[in-house]
């Protein structure tokens, strides 16, 4: 049997149990190295699906939040300032 961690950076974001089913038959190094090779590809591939399901997720709570929110202030105060100046100066 092996186990091999799917790791990108410090992070463990899963494992991959490869076991064989044949009595008496053992998986060989190279074997062992295909397999290690080709999980720190499913780990990125993994690790990128998540942070873009994040992304995603965020752009999609953002047009709830920004319509709920009050409007600004600050272009009143803009205009507000403008005024005063153009008048004293």
């Amino acid at each position: 049997m092996l186990i091999v961690p799917l790791v990108v950076g410090d992070e463990v974001v899963g494992l991959v149990e490869i076991s064989e089913t044949r009595e008496g038959r053992t998986i060989t190094a190279e074997q062992t190295a295909t397999v290690v090779s080709i999980c720190r590809f499913i780990a990125l591939a993994l690790h990128d699906a998540d942070v873009t399901q994040a992304q995603e997720a965020g752009e999609r709570r953002l047009p709830r939040c920004t319509s709920r929110a009050a409007p600004s202030p600050a272009p009143r105060a803009w205009r507000s300032a403008r005024r005063r100046r153009t008048l004293r100066g």
